[in-house]
């Protein structure tokens, strides 16, 4: 019998399955699941103890078919689990499912399960000739992936012990987040005969130095090598799509710079011509790196692209950019020099800590959205007719601005100006929503002078 308790979650949980297309949701004796649309459970939470883990066929009279992506998650108990038992009924396990049993050493299928193989720890789908999951439980530094298997799936080696990995000429595809977290993984070894790999499939991999990209390799997903220490990248001779120019990754069939290697020591990075976008994370924490030069033709900087280069100089930016992604630059405390391209419409989640004394912000901006956060040698500011919104923490611990100029056009204002100094003056004009906002929120102001 269920308790009032499990009746709430139950009912909380089909609410929330429900809008996500899912049909209802309940509680087991030690298992939390949904219904999916075919009448069969998924299982979702765990609530019991012990190392080993037996789930079960049925639950409330409900087929289990599969195990959830969110297993685990607000749960302490997972982590202990060193077996797990999948009943023949059990035919799907959600990438990332188990990715809370550090200590899992085994997965118990029957002899004849339609769907999984386990075979040295190692989880293998047979119908999709895929390999599914690699125990962080195992203790072994080297792993070749038997040949046949032609995908890696996502997630499938995370926070692995393996110091080395060979894949063989099979494998087609590495998923999402593959390797990520492998903080011992020093040697990978891709071979001819791979297409694709996903985003962040060597994502903290602190050991990995040098990566050589197959000639076969014509789709590479941003942020796939984010913090990986690399100090080289390499791409085979013949590859159609990639190359290498001036350390960085670059696809040139599509004009997208995917990485550079934040381990290498270098101080510059020269872009080069048909670069369009400059990928998400694709110079994360370079802390080396003083300057970079951008082509003319880039339009887009992607989202934390130079996060945390805290020894970039001078940011330069082209006017054919249009579109900076959330924290494309954040964290570039050594920067002095800051060039914003003309036709940009939107500064969001961008430039904050910088050593900048002067700003100008384009014509073209429309909207400033926490940015310009914590500029310390910043003492004044005119935004531009253009501008609508001064909004989030905008502008906000600049504590040596002495004057922002807003003018009439700004008609949102979310912001206080906090840890600004309490002698800041916003200048603004007669009537306008500026002065209004200084009058509510007790802020000095003056009429810009005719």
């Amino acid at each position: 019998m269920k308790t009032g308790l499990n009746r709430v979650l139950g009912f909380i949980l089909a609410v929330v399955m429900v809008l996500g297309g899912v049909a209802a949701a309940e509680s087991g004796t030690d298992f939390e699941y949904v219904l999916l649309d075919d009448g069969t459970a998924m299982i979702t939470g765990y609530n019991g103890s012990g190392q080993e883990l037996v789930f079960p066929e049925t639950l409330d009279g409900h087929t289990v078919t599969g195990l959830g992506s969110n297993f685990g998650v607000g749960t302490t108990a997972i982590k202990n689990i060193r077996s797990i038992t999948v009943p023949d009924t059990m035919t799907t396990i959600e990438p990332g499912a188990l990715r809370f049993a550090e200590y899992l050493e085994e997965i118990r299928t029957g002899g004849d399960h339609p769907v999984f193989s386990f075979t040295d720890g190692v989880l293998y789908n047979k119908q999709k000739q895929s390999l599914a999951l690699y125990l962080q439980g195992n203790r072994a530094e080297h792993f070749d992936v038997p040949e046949g298997i032609r995908e890696i799936e996502d997630l499938a080696f995370l926070r692995a012990k393996l110091v080395s990995v060979r894949l063989p000429g099979s494998v087609e595809r590495i998923g999402r987040e593959c390797f990520y977290q492998c903080a011992f993984l020093a040697e990978a070894s891709l071979s001819e005969g791979l297409r694709s790999i996903d985003a962040d499939a060597f994502t903290n991999c602190d050991k990995l130095r040098t990566i050589v990209i197959p000639a076969s390799v014509t789709d590479i997903a941003e942020s796939v090598f984010t913090d990986a220490h690399l100090k080289e990248i390499r791409v085979a001779e013949g590859n159609p799509v990639f190359t290498i120019s001036d350390g960085a990754l670059i696809n040139i069939r599509d004009g997208v710079l995917i990485a550079f290697p934040h381990y290498s020591g270098a101080e510059s990075c020269v872009i080069p011509e048909g670069v369009t976008r400059i990928g998400n994370l694709a110079f994360y924490a370079c802390h080396h790196l003083k300057q970079v030069t951008f082509p003319d033709g880039l339009l887009e900087i992607g989202h934390g692209a130079f996060l945390m280069c805290n020894h970039l100089e001078a940011i330069d930016l082209p006017d054919s950019v249009i579109r900076l992604e959330d924290s494309a630059f954040m964290r570039n405390s050594d920067v002095k020099y800051l060039r914003l391209p003309a036709g940009l419409t939107e500064i969001v989640s961008n430039f904050e800590d910088m050593s900048i004394t002067g700003l100008e912000i384009p014509e073209s901006v429309r909207v400033i959205d926490r940015s310009f956060y914590s500029l310390p040698n910043l003492t004044e500011v005119v935004i531009p007719d253009s501008v609508s919104t001064i909004s989030h923490d905008s502008f906000a611990y600049c504590k040596n601005l002495a004057v922002i100029t807003i003018p009439a056009s700004v008609t949102e204002i979310g912001c206080r100006f906090a840890g600004c100094s309490d002698s800041l003056v916003i200048r603004t004009e007669k009537g306008s929503y500026a002065e209004q906002y200084c009058r509510d929120n007790g802020m000095n102001w003056e009429y810009i002078p005719e």
